[in-house]
Parts: structure tokens; sequence; C-alpha cells
């Protein structure tokens, strides 16, 4: 079977250009699969070779293969031709753009290829080599992705929460289990969260739940728009749960009460320095009305 006996559909308008580009495709597709084979890789599982859905176009400089595999049934696919007439080149951008937008391919899974164009005008003979050379590549690249894929680090947390949904309304709190932070977030971080941001503001000690803790604060990270850190004092507990919210790319204010808690590490990100006096809890206020209402314009 050749390559394009596999569609479903395929164009309905024929010009001697789109069958040579057709001619010349099939050709570089039987190229990789007597490459594999010469190279003893017949089993691999390219993706120009599983079932798949595919555009075409072609302009005066190259021909430009564009693949997805995504809901691809064997017998059940088309491919799409577009002939670039225009003096200036497509390009591989405008290309993968006309596939996205035209043709429904999905932006993230797709493989693009090209061509030259010249080989095209060519015949079977003399362009044999060169499409030899091009499979080679393109096997070489398939490999290469194959082995970055077999080497990706997936991130998989000791938590066992899961699928958490955004809360665009909740600001979650962390700080140390202390008396002295009591009216500090009770009587300035809660309340102008609540009255000036008009956001709903929770710590972990207002969760009630019979789990434990950390799964507690896990989720309420996850699940918050904005995370505030108090790491007056360095407390390692919030250290870890900052570390948390960091980690899975939350807006984060940190407050201090003294630059010398914040590590010279993290001192590039926003900070509030704050002082509990009468003048200093008024600045807090402001500053942190001011950063939420900023964060949230995004």
């Amino acid at each position: 079977m050749s390559f394009f006996d596999q569609f479903l559909l395929t164009p309905t308008i024929h010009t001697p250009k789109r069958d040579n580009v057709q001619k010349c495709v099939e050709e570089f597709v039987s190229s990789v699969r007597r490459t594999l084979e010469e190279r003893g890789m017949k089993r691999i599982s390219l993706r120009l070779l599983r079932p798949l859905y595919l555009v075409i176009t072609v302009d005066k400089k190259e021909i430009i293969l564009i693949i997805t595999n995504k809901g691809a049934i064997a017998g059940q696919t088309r491919w799409f031709y577009y002939e670039h007439k225009k003096e200036e080149p497509l390009g591989l951008e405008d290309a993968k753009a006309l596939a996205i937008t035209y043709c429904g391919f999905p932006p993230d899974e797709l493989l693009i290829a090209s061509i030259p164009a010249s080989l095209a005008d060519l015949s079977t003979a003399e362009r044999g080599e060169a499409l030899k050379n091009l499979a080679n590549e393109y096997i070489e690249f398939e490999l290469q992705e194959e082995e970055k894929a077999r080497r990706k680090i997936t991130i998989n947390p000791i938590f066992k929460g899961r699928g958490f949904l955004l809360e665009q309304n909740l600001c979650f709190v962390l700080m140390p289990f202390e008396q002295r932070f009591q009216p500090i977030y009770e009587d300035h971080i809660k309340k102008v969260i609540v009255e000036e941001c008009k956001m709903k503001c929770m710590r972990s000690d207002d969760i009630f739940s019979n789990r434990e803790i950390i799964e507690d604060i896990w989720e309420y990270i996850s699940k918050a728009r904005i995370v505030i850190a108090d790491v007056t004092g360095k407390n390692p507990n919030v250290y870890y749960e900052l570390g948390i919210a960091h980690t899975v790319g939350k807006e984060v204010v940190i407050l201090t009460q003294s630059m010398d808690d914040v590590p010279f590490d993290i001192r590039h990100l926003r900070v509030i320095e704050y002082t509990y006096d009468p003048r200093g809890a008024r600045k807090l206020e402001e500053s942190l009305v001011n950063t939420i209402k900023s964060i949230l314009k995004k």
C-alpha cells in the first residue's frame, strides 16, 4: 500500500505540480521505511508511519509536511494540499498557522518536516540520494525526541490531592502559629483582603477536616489565586509551604518584619517589609492592597 492510500479523504483538485509533489513525498516516506530496515530499526514507531492527518503546503522554496497523529484512526483520516503561488515563500510558521486555523490541527501535537521544492521537479533516480539523506535526518530527529521524552522529568508530589479547581477569589495565608501573629492576621491582613480586595482570606487554622494538616495546606495553596507568606522569624514550616507555592506557580506576596529573615536567593521577589506598630500596620495594609490589586489586573 502506498503512503497516500491510507487516507479516506483526499484533495479533489489535481494539478501537475500537486502530482509531482505527491510523488516526491511518497518517495520520501518509502526512503524512510527502507532506511529503517537498513539500520535494523523496523520496529521503531515514527510519527510519519502511524495513522495521521496531513497538510502539505508547497511554494517555490520548499514542500512543508505538517502532521498530527491526534485522533487519527487508520483508514479514517484525510490530507490537505495548499499550493502557495505568491513570490514570497510561505514559511514554516504560516504553514503551521494554516494547519491549525483552517484544518483544526492541535497546536501542541504537530510534527513539521520540509523537503526542498526543487526535488519535486527531478526524476526518481535524480532525487533518490537527497531523499535518503532527508530520511536519515528525520529518523535521527525522532530518535532524539524519543530520548528527550524518556528523560523528561515528571513532577509527582508526595501529597495525595489532585485535580483541584482554581478559586479566583481565594487568598491563602502562610504564617507561624504563634499568638503574636494573630492580631496581624485578623486585624490587618484578613481585614484588608476581605474589605478592600473583596477576596476570601483563609489560613490553615480556618480549615476544619480530619486529614493531615499538610494535605489541607497543599489543597488550599493549589486552589488559591494568591498566596501570602509571612516569613518573619524564618519559620521552617512557612518556608516549606512557600516552596510548595512557588513550585506550583502561584502569585506569592512575601511579608517580613526584617529583611534579615529573607534568604538572599529570594530577595529579588515581591517582598513587603513592615513594622508592627500603628504606622507600620497602616503601611502594611496599603502595600498589601496595592500589590494584590496589581496582581488581580493581570
